[in-house]
């Protein structure tokens, strides 16, 4: 396996960059399609917009909607909060209520800033994805592989949409790089990391906690007497990041429950075809 160093005098992730900041352009290009209006579902964005508890109301963090975890709205919700800040220095907001009406009435900023953070998780799973191949095999395999993603369609496409699925497939490929480096140099570390990672993948989309059936698979991959302790240890970061993530699914059980059971029987119904 390719321990991903240097091959000669250069660098060998830097075309991984270039092709990651081609995908970016890719993504950003016609990233205001459909404005002033949202056609996307857009949940993460109106759920982090009630964050904010308006009406004279305080914040409330509870989400009250569990039908996905919440790790993106929380991230919506500091985009939200940047642009706040920004508007309060350069006075497109100086206060709450202007705030407040320019997201009701002209809510294109918040759309557009919603959607560039899905576009930079997209370029940065192309060049995770560089990473990767790197370190499996050669130069060339690493180049063929992010080529292939940073320019397929459907990615390009749902990288322009304020959902969850590409925020998902981000920490899915954190997660298999940390992988790769736990195989490579046998490193605990990386295996806990991996399933930190495992565990933002699901608190963006509960999908995403599938991926912790690798976990076990990399300890018996990596050629050694079998180390119950560094598995185990990986297996509760998986759920320990899931819920400071989505941490309302312990603080607001009945309501996860109730959203949550509506979500599986959406799937037995033929949701997924």
């Amino acid at each position: 396996m390719n321990d991903g160093r240097r091959d000669g005098p250069w660098n060998p992730l830097w075309p991984g960059i270039v092709i990651a900041l081609v995908a970016a352009l890719v993504r950003i290009h016609h990233i205001g399609w459909g404005l002033p209006d949202c056609f996307e579902e857009a949940v993460s964005l109106r759920r982090a917009w009630g964050f904010w508890g308006w009406d004279g109301k305080p914040f409330d963090f509870n989400p009250h909607f569990f039908n996905y975890p919440t790790l993106y709205f929380y991230a919506q919700f500091v985009v939200q909060a940047f642009l706040r800040a920004a508007g309060a220095l350069t006075g497109a907001f100086p206060d709450a209520t202007s705030f407040r009406v320019a997201y009701l009435t002209a809510p294109a900023p918040f759309i557009l800033a919603g959607r560039s953070l899905t576009v930079l998780a997209g370029s940065c799973t192309v060049w995770l994805l560089f990473a990767t191949a790197r370190r499996i095999g050669a130069a060339a395999l690493a180049v063929a592989a992010a080529t292939l993603l940073a320019f397929a369609p459907v990615h390009i496409d749902k990288s322009r949409f304020l959902e969850v699925d590409v925020p998902m497939t981000f920490f899915v490929a954190l997660a298999l790089y940390l992988l790769v480096r736990f195989l490579s140099g046998r490193e605990n570390r990386f295996l806990v990391a991996a399933g930190c990672a495992v565990g933002l993948a699901a608190s963006t989309k509960y999908p995403g906690a599938l991926l912790a059936a690798e976990l076990p698979l990399a300890v018996l991959l990596a050629g050694r007497p079998f180390r119950v302790g560094p598995l185990v240890i990986s297996l509760a970061a998986v759920v320990l990041s899931f819920l400071a993530a989505s941490p309302y699914i312990l603080l607001d059980h009945a309501a996860f429950l109730r959203d949550f059971a509506f979500e599986s029987y959406h799937m037995k119904t033929g949701h997924l075809g």
